[in-house]
């Protein structure tokens, strides 16, 4: 992943706004796991079989861990940039009764150490705005490539409108950050790091690389003024 962002130590110093992030539904989390467990309820009745799933940026995986309980996991693999995330999430997966793995690695490196056609679900909340735009392409055809035939890669990241740019995306956040109470420090070091740091894609964008790759198809599942989760189907 190229940025000049330490991300052990940004997420060392923000890890309480983090979760104050997560935990005020600032990002729709909760509407995040009621649309991923919907995703896999209809998966799971479909092929009648435990699943492997990996988790590309899954931070402590604490967000995921309430719907992973609800199905028959084989195997689930764990991938984050920080060693933070790494020790917190294995501390909460003695949860989870399943084969665990967990991995310290940029995940559009790790994508390539997956066996292809190997995969059932790519589950990636809030990370791929990391990725460069020509970067993203070639991630998302390693996902096609990694996943079974009917696998499905699954994505909560902004996904803007055609007629919409990244300053319409940082306008919403912030709007919605104010009406959660978050403080102005809290406010302004997530907005520094949307402009720094951040690549924000269209609908088109991802729509176009749907069709280039020769993925199924290409649903997204929810729409706010600025977040977006949306499934890649093999």
């Amino acid at each position: 992943m190229e940025s000049n962002l330490n991300y052990d130590n940004y997420f060392e110093k923000q890890w309480t706004e983090y979760k104050n992030i997560v935990t005020s539904n600032i990002l729709f989390h909760n509407e995040l796991h009621f649309y991923l467990l919907k995703t896999l309820e209809e998966y799971c009745k479909k092929i009648n079989n435990n699943i492997t799933l990996v988790d590309l940026g899954c931070g402590d995986s604490s967000n995921i861990i309430s719907v992973l309980k609800n199905f028959k996991i084989k195997k689930y693999i764990g991938v984050d940039n920080t060693k933070l995330s790494i020790n917190l999430s294995s501390k909460n997966l003695q949860e989870l009764e399943c084969e665990k793995e967990l991995h310290l690695n940029e995940m559009d490196d790790f994508i390539y150490k997956m066996s292809d056609n190997s995969i059932d679900i790519i589950f990636s909340s809030f990370a791929l705005h990391h990725i460069r735009h020509d970067r993203k392409k070639i991630f998302i055809e390693e996902c096609n490539k990694k996943l079974k035939k009917e696998g499905i890669l699954f994505i909560a990241d902004p996904l803007l409108n055609d007629s919409n740019c990244q300053n319409d995306f940082i306008n919403e956040f912030e709007k919605r950050m104010i009406e959660n109470n978050l403080n102005p420090t809290e406010i302004n070091e997530m907005i520094t790091h949307c402009k720094k740091f951040d690549y924000h894609e269209s609908i088109s964008f991802y729509q176009d690389l749907c069709l280039k790759l020769n993925w199924c198809n290409f649903n997204i599942l929810f729409s706010s003024n600025f977040i977006s989760f949306f499934t890649f189907i093999k």
